[in-house]
């Protein structure tokens, strides 16, 4: 016995299949700019990954608990990460070049300036050795981020939020052989 598939069904099947794929994908837009809270440049780098197996700066918003694996005591006086999408450089070479400022302003309408600088400035890690079962880190955290967007109907829509606090970490080492590490973060940030 041989049975047929209705045609409309079909189509749904292969529109279902073709949009897995992208082929009638069609862009997300957000109606708010998304904050984001401190992350490193590793974080940032593994797509915004927060349970790391980083050291040092990691450990204030990463994994706490890794502050018991920092191999030295070390101070950082400036430690600067930065970051931004693709149309920042066009949106500065638009407001920088010669001709009509508003023209030039104009043809940057539709796209979302991000830009984003923070910093750990100054933290102290204390890595103090095998035989200390505490270990702790401190340090005052700055995440400046802006976004602008000139609407194509001309409308601006600016934001820029600055976080800054300090952040504490503790971590203490349990069990035999130093098997289980467990951490704490106490965070202050004004925004």
């Amino acid at each position: 016995m041989k049975k047929t598939i209705p045609s409309t069904l079909a189509l749904g099947a292969l529109a279902t299949l073709f949009a897995g794929f992208g082929v009638f994908a069609t862009p997300a837009l957000a109606v708010e700019n998304i904050i984001k809270t401190y992350q490193s440049p590793r974080s940032s780098g593994m797509g915004g990954l927060k349970l790391t197996t980083g050291l040092y700066e990691e450990n204030f918003y990463g994994n706490p608990a890794r502050v018991t694996a920092n191999p030295k005591f070390k101070v950082t006086i400036l430690d600067p990460m930065a970051e931004t999408n693709t149309h920042l450089p066009g949106a500065i070479s638009a407001l920088t070049g010669s001709g009509d400022i508003i023209k030039n302003l104009g043809s940057t309408s539709g796209d979302s300036v991000h830009g984003r600088l923070q910093t750990t400035m100054p933290a102290v890690y204390f890595g103090l050795g095998e035989k200390v079962k505490l270990n702790m880190a401190i340090g005052l955290l700055t995440s400046s981020q802006f976004d602008f967007d000139l609407r194509r109907s001309f409308q601006i829509d600016p934001a820029a939020i600055v976080d800054v606090g300090p952040a504490l970490t503790a971590g203490y080492r349990f069990l035999e052989n130093d098997a289980l590490s467990v951490g704490v973060t106490v965070h202050a940030t004004y925004r």
